[in-house]
């Protein structure tokens, strides 16, 4: 879902109803270098970001950050986990944001040309200078670089976990949850 549609979505709702939204973002690392796009439009045109957008209600958060680095890159990928969450509150509602780092090792990232124009790795030393660029982006880019192995990791709540229930939980890079049948 764009923003465009989310807005006009909440434009048909009374003045005194609050809503809440929910966004994603691909974390995607090549190489030591992480994925951005560059907004086409708005307000925003010509900044950098994550690849991300808004969550529809039919689908989970996990499947919402792959179509949408597919809608804005044209690359497949796997959520992986989770690297992110940002929540926030203002007089028309609340809103949450989740990182995922997205596994995606082939392809080269192709901008769709209607909500970016332009896709491509960066460094950590690129993102330290880069302007202009939205500043959560950078801060989720540097921390994930400085520490590529921590995340939140998809598990298995027994009796509730399947496509439409997840939970991610803390796990050590060298221990996953849903491969030892872990009874989170």
């Amino acid at each position: 879902m764009n923003r465009r549609s989310f807005l006009l979505g909440l434009a048909s709702l009374g003045a005194d109803e609050k809503t809440w939204d929910v966004g994603v973002s691909a974390v995607v690392v090549r190489e030591g270098k992480i994925l951005l796009v560059r907004y086409a439009y708005g307000q925003r045109r010509g900044q950098w970001t994550l690849p991300g957008g808004y969550a529809g209600h039919d689908e989970t958060l996990d499947q919402a950050v792959v179509r949408e680095l597919r809608e804005e890159t044209n690359l497949a990928g796997e959520a992986r986990g989770i690297v992110a969450v940002r929540t926030r509150t203002t007089a028309e509602g609340g809103a949450v944001f989740v990182g995922f780092r997205v596994q995606c090792d082939t392809g080269d990232p192709l901008p769709d040309g209607r909500e970016v124009d332009e896709a491509r790795f960066f460094s950590r030393d690129e993102l330290l200078v880069l302007h202009p660029v939205f500043e959560l982006s950078r801060q989720i880019a540097l921390a994930v670089l400085a520490a590529p192995e921590a995340e939140l990791a998809e598990a298995n709540v027994p009796g509730r976990s399947g496509p439409t229930y997840k939970v991610y939980l803390a796990r050590r890079p060298e221990h996953n949850p849903l491969d030892s049948g872990c009874d989170a």
